[in-house]
């Protein structure tokens, strides 16, 4: 059973609610989105001024979604840009693979080679 009181929802376990334990939850955006968000463990506070947060809730709502979830999405779309290790490593491993002397021939004797190998049938 849900009950909405002042903003909160309090959450009964089926039965009565002297007999249940009570969750308290606020309203945080929509009514039912306490329930997406239950699971979730990590909670982000962000200062915006007035003009920013207007910004948001008209792109937000042009997408058809609630400022959380577009602000999740543009979290997770910023956070695939960070590339994964640090430029400065991977050039130095760039560089170090580059002093080394491997042995290599012709290009185009290699391709040969390589496509040799394809065309050698194997036993079945």
């Amino acid at each position: 059973m849900n009950r909405s009181s002042q903003g909160f929802h309090l959450l009964y376990n089926g039965g009565s609610p002297r007999h249940d334990k009570v969750l308290l939850f606020r309203d945080l955006t929509h009514d039912g989105d306490h329930f997406i968000l239950m699971p979730m463990s990590k909670r982000l506070q962000v200062i915006l001024d007035d003009k920013e947060m207007r910004d948001i809730q008209r792109t937000a709502k042009r997408q058809q979604m609630t400022v959380a979830e577009w602000v999740r999405q543009a979290l997770r779309a910023a956070q695939r840009q960070v590339p994964l290790t640090d430029t400065k490593k991977k050039l130095g491993v760039v560089r170090a693979a580059a002093r080394h002397d491997f042995p290599t021939g012709d290009i185009d004797q290699m391709l040969r080679e390589i496509n040799q190998g394809y065309q050698i049938e194997t036993p079945s």
